[in-house]
């Protein structure tokens, strides 16, 4: 605030309320991706280790390094689609990355050792960030498109969203795994990551208000790409 000193003015738009954009079915759908996708991490997070310690006899060190693929994808992967999701689609970006998720947690159940959860460790990062970096940017686009251009709210839906995932997943994952092993546990994840993976398709072409459509159409400054391509 000393250095970039920004100049806040009054803003002359109506802030959607927070119960209007809750029964918006767009954004519902959006924040539940992430939620979901989040939750697989939390429920890794807090079942893995111990799993790990019980069938592979893995040393400390083995433990603490066990994350560290999935760290680095994220941060490559949420840079880079970024960008890529904003080119190809980024309704797209997230299926593609929930179906990859529930690929990965599927490609743990055979690993015996270490080295066999680095691979799918690695995809769960990749995946973790185009989820993220595709559905930030789109819940701006439906606030824009279907309510006002006041973020606020939308945002705070966002992070209440991934938070969640990442509360309930570890407070209710070592409970589940002890009671029908992890291994189960892993398949129920990641089979609801790919079942809930087509409703993103619900985000290709969503319907927003009349005059913000018109609105939407004649702004020369956002691509036309990018208004098909949420």
């Amino acid at each position: 605030m000393f250095i970039l000193r920004p100049q806040i003015s009054p803003s002359t738009s109506t802030p959607p309320s927070f119960y209007s954009l809750l029964k918006d079915r767009y954004i519902l759908v959006a924040a539940g991706s992430l939620c979901i996708a989040s939750m697989a991490i939390g429920v890794l997070e807090s079942t893995l280790p111990i799993w790990m310690t019980g069938t592979m006899c893995s040393p400390a060190w083995q433990i603490g390094l066990v994350f560290l693929p999935a760290t680095v994808c994220y941060l490559v992967s949420s840079t880079l689609f970024g960008m890529l999701s904003h080119k190809f689609g980024r309704w797209l970006c997230c299926l593609l990355g929930m179906v990859l998720m529930g690929i990965s947690l599927l490609c743990m159940l055979p690993a015996v050792t270490i080295y066999g959860l680095l691979l799918p460790l690695a995809v769960t990062g990749i995946s973790l960030g185009i989820v993220d970096s595709s559905i930030m940017p789109m819940m701006a686009y439906l606030v824009d498109l279907r309510h006002s251009s006041v973020y606020g709210a939308v945002y705070a839906i966002s992070d209440m969203a991934l938070c969640f995932g990442y509360a309930v997943g570890p407070s209710a994952a070592g409970a589940i795994a002890q009671a029908i092993g992890f291994r189960l546990l892993m398949v129920i994840i990641g089979v609801l990551n790919i079942l809930y993976a087509p409703l993103c398709i619900l985000l290709r072409n969503p319907l927003g208000k009349e005059e913000k459509m018109a609105l939407l159409s004649q702004d020369s400054i956002v691509p036309s790409h990018v208004r098909r391509k949420p």
